[in-house]
């Protein structure tokens, strides 16, 4: 991100790790076939009578291990590659992995911002962030921790802008 002259950052924001929750159930979903199978090959082939090596249930077990880690690991890259920033002249956003949204919006062009909670969201402190601009750009921001310092400071940063504009610098 290139620095304007006089520009201050005000936040950095991550997403928040309740985002890690869904795509691990979704791999333990996929993977509990082939669990639930694991378990009774092993239980087969500690019979005397079976003709079942231990490695299957083995083999079984790993490949179960697979839809949780692939899951796991395309989350963690989203995960790492979430950036929000909010100087004093702009709001930079870049989220996803695979479906990649990102841009630089001026101050200027914000014009208001909303949040929306679920019930576990409020209980730890995440949210889904709405950003109107003039341009009817709506840039949404899923997953996003401490949303109402967030939240706040967003809204701060577009009444102060404003206000800049208004009223002229401040003169000391």
């Amino acid at each position: 991100m290139l620095k304007l002259d006089g520009e201050r950052i005000i936040l950095r924001q991550r997403m928040h790790r309740a985002f890690f929750i869904l795509p691990l159930l979704a791999g333990l979903l996929l993977s509990t076939p082939l669990l639930l199978l694991s378990l009774a090959v092993e239980r087969l082939a500690g019979r005397s009578h079976s003709h079942l090596p231990h490695s299957v249930a083995w083999i079984l077990l790993a490949l179960a291990a697979l839809p949780i880690s692939i899951f796991f690991f395309m989350a963690l890259g989203s995960y790492l590659r979430c950036k929000i920033v909010l100087t004093s002249v702009q709001f930079v956003y870049a989220t996803g992995l695979l479906f990649r949204r990102s841009g630089q919006v001026e101050l200027s062009e914000l014009q208001s911002a909303s949040l929306q909670q679920s019930w576990s969201g409020r209980l730890l402190d995440y949210g889904t962030i709405s950003i109107n601009t003039s341009k009817k750009t709506l840039v949404i921001l899923p997953y996003m921790s401490n949303v109402g310092r967030l939240l706040a400071e967003i809204q701060d940063a577009i009444t102060a802008f404003h206000n800049r504009k208004q009223h002229g610098p401040l003169s000391s």
